[in-house]
């Protein structure tokens, strides 16, 4: 994620900043704007493609992962059908939180870059700035979503533990002697 982010930011300031040279006065060039908004949409519509194929290869992962996941809670014999259940719940939930983060990561750097191409006044500099500030917050975001996924897994895993421990799931019959 760190990378595609590093890409984005460099593939847009290397749109961006062509078009606004550091001496730039506002208004000098008045096909600025008409070039930056074009090499702008150019991107978008990259960064939709780009982002299309990356939920299409979380999706298939997903769906492997569940797969798998399913194929092990099936050989065990330890969990109810009740608990095994509520484990793939468990996981379908977490992603559907991450793609609705994703999607919403996605939309607001869309939104990000509109006000980039329809700002005309801004310098190479101050576009670098604000391309520096906004991912610099997204990534805290990112870090702090995948940090409450990995303490809710945590929680899950010490739940079903406990439930275990307590006698709370399936019964193991004792061994007769």
């Amino acid at each position: 994620m760190k990378t595609c982010v590093g890409m984005l930011a460099v593939s847009v300031f290397c749109v961006i900043g062509a078009t606004a040279m550091a001496g730039d006065k506002p208004g000098e060039n008045a096909n600025k704007g008409a070039k930056r908004a074009e090499k702008i949409a150019e991107r978008k519509e990259a960064r939709d493609a780009k982002h299309d194929a990356r939920m299409a290869e979380w999706q298939k992962r997903h769906d492997a992962f569940i797969a798998k996941l399913q194929e092990r809670l099936a050989n065990n014999k330890k969990l109810t059908e009740a608990e095994k259940t509520d484990i793939v719940a468990f996981f379908e939930q977490q992603y559907k939180e991450n793609v609705a983060f994703r999607s919403g990561q996605h939309e607001e750097n869309m939104k990000f870059l509109d006000t980039l191409s329809g700002d005309t006044s801004t310098t190479r500099d101050q576009i670098k700035t604000q391309l520096k500030a906004h991912f610099a917050k997204q990534k805290g975001e990112n870090q702090e979503h995948r940090s409450t996924q990995q303490a809710e897994r945590k929680a899950e895993h010490e739940k079903i533990k406990a439930e275990k421990k307590d006698g709370a799931g399936a019964a193991i019959p004792p061994a007769t002697p």
